[in-house]
């Protein structure tokens, strides 16, 4: 479905898995204690342990075509929204923060928009949807 509406549209996008192997999350914590798998290491980190080191087992290897789409990605799509103090105050006691947009490439498009929806991070879909299709309609009317 999706390769059939890049090619109705005409877009370059694609869906690409980011490895084909499976692997496990792993963490090791300041105190020397391990966990695996995200519901493990989530409960880990709701009592209160800091994550020292994060991993994935046995490490995965990037896919051929998604290393290739990242070096040549034309537009990023990033949430700019800040949650409730309360909410992020809850994701501070598990030791987890908001992660910054970091460096675009040159010739990258930055779209953002408030994306945050609810009380935890999950993004509010229609406004999303509603980025991604404005992004699509620029460019199909130029």
């Amino acid at each position: 479905m999706v390769d059939g509406l890049r090619a109705l549209l005409d877009c370059n996008g694609r869906v690409l898995p980011v490895s084909v192997e499976h692997a496990t999350l792993c963490a090791e914590y300041e105190d020397g204690s391990r966990a695996t798998t995200e519901v493990g290491v989530d409960q880990e980190q709701a009592e209160g342990r800091r994550i020292a080191r994060i991993s994935l087992d046995p490490e995965p290897n990037v896919h051929q075509a998604v290393s290739e789409a990242i070096r040549s990605f034309d537009v990023v799509i990033a949430n700019d929204a800040e949650p409730a103090v309360e909410v992020l105050a809850r994701y501070a006691v598990e030791q987890k923060d908001i992660l910054p947009v970091g460096d675009i490439p040159d010739g990258c498009q930055l779209v953002t928009g408030h994306f945050w929806q609810g009380q935890i991070a999950r993004h509010a879909r229609r406004r999303l949807a509603y980025a991604v299709w404005s992004v699509l309609a620029q460019r199909l009317l130029h």
